[in-house]
């Protein structure tokens, strides 16, 4: 049906919310960058407070993210690990057989 989306109203609530925050994030380097480029021609300190702006917005905008991502989508287990279980045959132990391969051509002509 057009128009119908698979995505169910959370989902689509989700992907809303996390297009602002890259939005968010963008647009904060971009606003601190222009200042900085806009003090630089002030000062004539080119271009350091164009970086300056750019980094300090790049951190703000990280920061802004991290807090807003919520905590059941962390990567914190909330189960304790599995027990190890124990291979019950050696991967790395030689294969037993009862008679070896021959050594020397003398052994293999016998």
């Amino acid at each position: 049906m057009p128009g119908s989306s698979s995505r169910g109203p959370q989902e689509l609530g989700d992907l809303g919310r996390y297009a602002g925050l890259g939005l968010q994030f963008a647009l904060t380097m971009a606003v601190l960058g222009a200042l900085g480029w806009w003090l630089d021609r002030r000062f004539g300190t080119l271009p350091w407070l164009l970086v300056t702006g750019v980094l300090v917005g790049a951190l703000g905008g990280f920061v802004r993210i991290v807090k807003a991502v919520p905590g059941k989508s962390s990567f914190t287990p909330k189960h304790p690990p599995l027990p190890d279980e124990v291979p019950e045959i050696d991967p790395w132990a030689e294969p037993e057989s009862s008679s070896r391969p021959p050594a020397s051509k003398k052994e293999r002509a016998e």
